[in-house]
């Protein structure tokens, strides 16, 4: 179980950039503590990997036990996810990556808004939005592309010397 958590931590971590080597005795005791699994194959990984772990090992020892055992909950449930499934989400999520700050904030927002709903009311937004056609969606996903421009253009008008 430890195993686990420790993986699943360490997973967060590749979405770090730092790249750093990192020294095996240069770590912690905690850091050491967590990744002793890893000692012996430590000098084999990229530095970029070892960044990584150290760096996974560090939040691992920083979270507090309800936080550890969310994050346990989140690793089980997506080792459980088909890999199919599984690139899926990260393909997405490497879209969401590549949407502009401003963009990334107004999803932030409509989830945020989404999750103060009653489970009720989500319930019926989801059905709703599984009712529509193939072609009402591409609408709506149209739409919603339409917007992002017309919010794009002004922010570059903004910015605009004199504008």
């Amino acid at each position: 179980m430890k195993i686990n958590k420790i993986i699943f931590a360490l997973y967060i971590c590749f979405f770090s950039t730092n790249v750093l080597a990192v020294e095996w005795d240069r770590l912690s005791q905690t850091q050491q503590g967590l990744l002793e699994p890893y000692q012996s194959e430590w000098k084999q990984f990229s530095k970029t990997r070892q960044e990584r772990l150290a760096l996974g090992a560090s939040r691992w020892a920083g979270m507090n036990r309800a936080t550890r055992v969310e994050m346990e909950q989140r690793h089980n449930q997506w080792r459980a996810l088909p890999k199919n499934k599984k690139r899926e989400l990260m393909t997405r999520f490497d879209k969401y990556k590549a949407l502009t700050q401003a963009q990334q904030k107004r999803i932030r927002a409509k989830h945020k808004d989404f999750q103060k709903r009653t489970p009720n009311e989500k319930k019926q937004l989801r059905e709703r939005f599984r009712r529509l056609d193939k072609k009402q969606k591409s609408r709506m996903i149209d739409r919603y592309k339409k917007r992002n421009q017309s919010v794009k253009q002004r922010q570059t008008r903004k910015r605009r010397p004199g504008g």
